[in-house]
């Protein structure tokens, strides 16, 4: 007798057993609307999970436990264009393939700590400016934000893979900070990120895949970080920074992974010579290698499809030759010496003292 004296219609989800032949057992004037079909603003999307929409606040909320459904249209489609905000409760772990790539009016999105896991797509073609990746989401599947309106992107540590094309797309996106953790880039991650102005690659990551960054025509600036191993073809093509360090940890550059990158000019590799296949097309530039590593040599000093002009780099020290006299002191001035590296060419000076008068010895028989 919960609802004694209550005239009402009462909805409950379709599909959820808790339900079974006990919705008409509450001694009142409840009515159930067609023997119990679901309310169109709430419904099931998951084994567990539950969503529930508020027509006032154009609110969207996910509850329950265990992950969401893959399956798209969980929701009732009228509700694409009334949908301000996503709220997901504690509990699920899971946001489905798709699970919101027609919310296209959706401003805000809160993530409960539980959630650990994005699918491809969730979130592709939403018109969000941000969302808080929290420490603890493992997996962010391919395409789950292509194509939204975020500015700026904090991945948690948490995260070992920034898979394909995740961020594709994204125009607006202005800054991302890659952490310690992630160890791959995957193909496309950031491609056409045109707003993306600077970069940092964390020493965890190893591979950077296949047009990861190709055709951020507003990146000018990059810094690799020391752990990285390969660099695939096309991973910075089209971009715009004037100068690209290549950490000593790098074996290999793949076709064009910084083709048609026309404001390079400086290219500083740090270690071995490693296993290269034309990454510099339509690149003029000034390449610089280590002087004094061996495996630098003529033959490796090639155009790699761009036109380098390649000189050594001694850095962090030099290899000097001797002290050379270019400048004799004299008793008015001061003298000039001069030496030079080996490698690199580059020279440094430092003065001699003016010379003595010289006294003449004394004659111990004059008085």
């Amino acid at each position: 007798g919960a609802f004694a004296h209550v005239a009402a219609e009462a909805y409950y989800t379709e599909g959820d057993p808790t339900w079974k032949d006990g919705w008409n057992d509450y001694i009142s004037n409840l009515t159930w609307p067609q023997n119990g079909l679901d309310d169109p603003n709430s419904g099931k999307c998951g084994e567990n999970a539950y969503w529930h929409f508020d027509p006032e606040t154009g609110t969207m909320t996910i509850s329950g436990t265990g992950p969401m459904t893959d399956t798209q249209g969980w929701y009732n489609s009228d509700l694409d264009a009334s949908i301000y905000h996503l709220v997901v409760e504690d509990g699920i772990t899971y946001i489905g393939y798709g699970a919101c790539n027609t919310m296209r009016q959706l401003q805000t999105v809160k993530l409960a700590k539980s959630v650990t896991h994005i699918g491809g797509e969730a979130f592709r073609l939403c018109p969000i400016t941000s969302i808080d990746l929290h420490e603890g989401i493992t997996q962010i599947d391919e395409g789950a934000f292509m194509d939204t309106c975020l500015v700026s992107v904090k991945l948690p540590a948490t995260l070992r893979t920034i898979d394909y094309q995740v961020f594709l797309g994204c125009q607006d996106l202005r800054q991302v900070i890659i952490p310690e953790g992630v160890t791959a880039i995957e193909h496309g991650a950031f491609k056409g990120c045109i707003a993306l102005e600077n970069v940092t690659i964390a020493d965890s990551v190893q591979e950077i895949w296949e047009f990861a960054f190709a055709r951020c025509f507003g990146l000018k600036q990059v810094k690799l970080g020391c752990g990285l191993t390969q660099i695939s073809s096309y991973a910075f093509s089209d971009c715009a920074f004037a100068e690209i360090r290549i950490p000593a940890s790098v074996r290999k550059i793949g076709e064009n992974a910084f083709g048609y990158c026309v404001n390079l000019v400086d290219v500083y590799f740090e270690g071995d010579v490693p296993e290269m296949d034309a990454p510099f097309a339509e690149v003029t530039a000034t390449a610089y290698y280590p002087g004094a590593n061996d495996t630098w040599t003529s033959d490796a000093l090639k155009q790699y499809g761009g036109v380098l002009t390649w000189k050594p780099n001694c850095s962090p020290e030099h290899n000097f030759g001797e002290w050379v006299k270019i400048q004799e002191p004299t008793l008015e001035k001061e003298g000039l010496a001069e030496r030079q590296c080996v490698h690199c060419g580059y020279k440094e000076q430092r003065e001699l003292s003016k010379l003595q008068p010289t006294v003449p010895p004394t004659d111990p028989t004059e008085s």
